[in-house]
């Protein structure tokens, strides 16, 4: 197995982050809104992806705190798609 990746999904609530997170992992029942950030782990062609759901209220927030976080690659970026 490769490398993990994660994705953070941000956005406003109420939009459907959860929903679309819970149709790649393979749940069917419709989500509460999200109240804390929560982890999911999905596995797809051998590779493992944490996907991490924001709730609404603090996207903000966390689109600052990544976009302040100092990143190294080795190498460019590679952006999958799932």
């Amino acid at each position: 197995m490769g490398r993990k990746k994660s994705v953070i999904l941000i956005g406003v609530g109420g939009v459907g982050k959860t929903t679309l997170i819970w149709r790649f992992v393979g749940l069917s029942l419709p989500p509460a809104a999200t109240r804390r950030p929560g982890v999911y782990r999905l596995f797809y062609e051998d590779k493992l992806y944490e996907i991490v759901d924001v709730p609404g209220q603090a996207a903000t927030e966390v689109a600052r705190a990544v976009a302040s976080t100092p990143t190294l690659f080795s190498t460019a970026p590679s952006w999958s798609t799932i």
